[in-house]
């Protein structure tokens, strides 16, 4: 069954390959919604962070610290998104091969190597990394007030690193598996956690 029947009377072959094309496009779109909404988590997430931080905070240092934290902790993050990349070009290339196992195999060495990674990232905040970065980076004499609070801010972030870069990791693997709307429903976790 063609979408048009006069097309289809008049030049069946273009009116199938229209047919396809239009199939072609709501695939794409199928596909592209859901990894629009993954790529758009990460800074939703920070968003409500700072409308949380904003409402509650204890004077106006607090909601200014939230800038170079959630600077430093996203760039964090985003350094970090070869460990997805990577993931996601293994996987795919067992899909393609059919290879099931391989694919599962590939999958579960991104998470344990973004598990290390993350890690090793939250130790390293922890032992003062943090509060280096940002006193050398991004908080100047003027501001030094913000230091405390945007310190405390990125050890919190940096104790979820490790979930959010196997959550990354995750999220590329289900995707490199055909499946979009795995890591759309995990988008909508994560913000209920978030808050």
């Amino acid at each position: 069954v063609v979408a048009d029947p006069i097309l289809a009377a008049v030049a069946p072959d273009v009116a199938v390959e229209a047919d396809e094309d239009a199939i072609t496009r709501r695939k794409v779109r199928m596909r592209a919604l859901p990894l629009f909404v993954v790529w758009l988590a990460a800074p939703t997430l920070s968003l409500i962070d700072t409308a949380v931080v904003g409402r509650f905070a204890k004077g106006p240092a607090a909601a200014a610290a939230l800038a170079p934290a959630v600077s430093f902790s996203d760039s964090l993050a985003y350094l970090m998104t070869f460990l997805a990349i990577k993931t996601t070009s293994r996987v795919a290339t067992y899909v393609a091969n059919h290879d099931g196992r391989g694919a599962r195999l590939a999958a579960r060495e991104g998470l344990w190597l973004s598990a290390i990674v993350g890690s090793l990232m939250a130790l390293s905040g922890e032992l003062g990394g943090a509060a280096g970065t940002l006193r050398s980076v991004y908080v100047t004499g003027r501001t030094a007030a913000v230091l405390a609070p945007a310190t405390t801010y990125c050890r919190i972030r940096g104790a979820a690193m490790p979930l959010q870069l196997m959550w990354q990791t995750a999220q590329a693997a289900s995707i490199a598996r055909g499946d979009a709307t795995a890591p759309l429903r995990a988008c909508g976790w994560a913000a209920l956690f978030n808050v």
